[in-house]
């Protein structure tokens, strides 16, 4: 569920890499950049797990890239996915990077399904502590793995409106010399739009409406499964990755 929102997010908004483009034309040198807030143990229990829910997503962009022509803008060939939280498990930071790309066919040394058009590195990091801090760098704790602009953040049942750790995280964020979209997803419509207000209130910067790139809506990609929830609004169901919005925070008129 998280990996194919991700997925369809890049391809529905051909998110351009323009972030972490080097200068120049060559198609080598573009790196998309991801930043997952608020993970935990869910995505991060082990480098197996996480290569398990996110190796699709980098198998899923190799037959993407592999599959546009000329005509279109360039896409990626190296994708770095940060894994940021508080609540990552104990030493799971000293890991080094897990490597998303599929295995290596035997006799062929060649990837699955790909090619010289392909995709050339895929990684998972892993990045403990509260985002803001990160942005930050200034106690020393990030200087071996620093910050740098992602193209775009998405942040899975954050519950923006009930947890005020999120909130100097949105307003580091909105402060950010690059344009950065920002995905929240939540467990029903009604939290969606709990966070909405709250993000709002975070931004008011101007006319928030210029900033918000799709409103709470049902997520096609949501968990069919009901969750079991003690504080569960009487007649509501629960479901992971149920609602989705996306906001544009950081620079103004970023392009998308």
């Amino acid at each position: 569920l998280r990996l194919m929102s991700l997925s369809w997010y890049l391809n529905d908004k051909d998110v351009n890499v323009a972030n972490n483009a080097d200068s120049g034309d060559n198609d080598d040198s573009t790196t998309l950049v991801i930043h997952v807030i608020g993970a935990d143990p869910v995505e991060c229990e082990s480098p197996e797990l996480t290569k398990i829910l996110f190796g699709p997503f980098a198998r899923w962009m190799n037959a993407w890239k592999r599959s546009n022509d000329s005509n279109t803008p360039p896409q990626p060939a190296h994708i770095r996915l940060y894994l940021n939280g508080p609540n990552l498990p104990n030493g799971v930071e000293s890991q080094p990077p897990v490597d998303l790309m599929p295995p290596t066919t035997p006799n062929t040394n060649i990837d699955d399904g790909a090619n010289a058009s392909g995709l050339k590195s895929a990684t998972a990091i892993y990045v403990s502590g509260l985002y803001h801090d990160w942005m930050s760098g200034e106690d020393g704790q990030y200087q071996h793995c620093k910050w740098e602009a992602p193209d775009f953040c998405i942040a899975f049942n954050a519950g923006v409106w009930g947890y005020s750790d999120w909130h100097p995280t949105i307003e580091a964020i909105n402060k950010a010399d690059a344009g950065i979209p920002f995905v929240v997803t939540s467990y029903t419509v009604e939290e969606a739009e709990d966070d909405e207000d709250a993000i709002k209130e975070l931004i008011s910067d101007g006319d928030t409406c210029d900033r918000c790139i799709w409103k709470p809506v049902p997520n096609p990609f949501g968990s069919k499964q009901k969750r079991e929830t003690a504080t569960a609004v009487n007649g509501r169901e629960y479901r992971e990755n149920a609602a989705w919005q996306a906001w544009k925070l950081g620079a103004k008129g970023i392009k998308l």
